[in-house]
């Protein structure tokens, strides 16, 4: 098995220690929401197998942090049923989730946003977009910004693009994976898996 890339393993590194500070600023009495980020730890840093349902995983994820961050007022998925390598599904579930915190630590204390993720295949591609909707600021905390920063470099590694757009009361983050480099990372950084 080739030696892991020691960068993007640093930006796995950074990502679970930032989950772990949010989750040590959850308010206790609020058991719901520590319950559900513990199990959403679970699922990120948890072992997988060697195929994971892209769909079922997401969704998953997502609700939990959904239950987590009450700046979610709504979240719907559209995500095609495949298998995937759980080595390359565990880190992008990361960098979505720091996707998701950037756009939530944009919203005011009495303010929620709709969020839609959606992920299909386009032309043989896997692509994906994180659509929001409702009051947020576009500028978030510095942390909030290293963590989609972080989470571009990781969706990079994993063989994708990001792009980001902007319209007053919306946002989307999408992202495109190029077959040829998804399958560098899993025969670079994980040794392959089964697909």
């Amino acid at each position: 098995m080739p030696t892991p890339d020691p960068g993007f393993l640093r930006l796995i590194e950074e990502a679970n220690e930032a989950r772990r500070f949010r989750r040590l600023a959850l308010d206790p009495a609020i058991n719901h929401r520590v319950q559900a980020a513990a199990a959403l730890e679970k699922a990120l840093v948890g072992p997988l197998p060697d195929v994971v349902d892209l769909g079922e995983y997401m969704t998953r994820i997502v609700t939990l942090y959904q239950i987590c961050d009450g700046a979610i007022g709504g979240c719907n998925t559209a995500i095609a049923t495949e298998g995937l390598p759980g080595s390359w599904i565990s880190p992008f579930g990361m960098a979505l989730i720091d996707m998701m915190h950037f756009v939530t630590a944009g919203v005011s204390d009495d303010e929620q946003v709709t969020l839609r993720l959606s992920i299909a295949r386009d032309r043989g591609r896997l692509a994906a977009a994180l659509n929001v909707r409702g009051a947020f600021s576009a500028l978030a905390a510095a942390s909030a910004t290293r963590g989609l920063l972080r989470a571009c470099a990781m969706i990079d590694g994993l063989g994708g693009h990001v792009e980001r757009f902007v319209n007053v009361d919306r946002m989307s983050i999408e992202m495109t994976f190029d077959k040829s480099g998804g399958r560098r990372f899993l025969d670079q950084r994980t040794g392959g898996g089964r697909s």
